[in-house]
């Protein structure tokens, strides 16, 4: 994801894969703590999903972008 934002440069996306890797675990976190208000779902199955959704929408972009 960050490499379509940013480019192939590895040294300037470093730290944005970071960050961003850091603000979506962050958000994953408080996706399973509030959804199911006083139960918690487990981190990696939100993190599961989000990351299937992000997947699949990357592999259906780039196959229509082919085209």
């Amino acid at each position: 994801m960050v490499s379509l934002i940013i480019g192939d440069n590895v040294r300037r996306a470093i730290p944005w894969v970071a960050g961003l890797g850091a603000l979506l675990v962050l958000a994953c976190d408080l996706v399973a703590r509030v959804v199911r208000m006083p139960y918690e779902i487990p981190l990696s199955v939100v993190v599961g999903v989000v990351g299937a959704v992000l997947f699949l929408w990357l592999l259906l972009r780039r196959g229509s972008r082919a085209r």
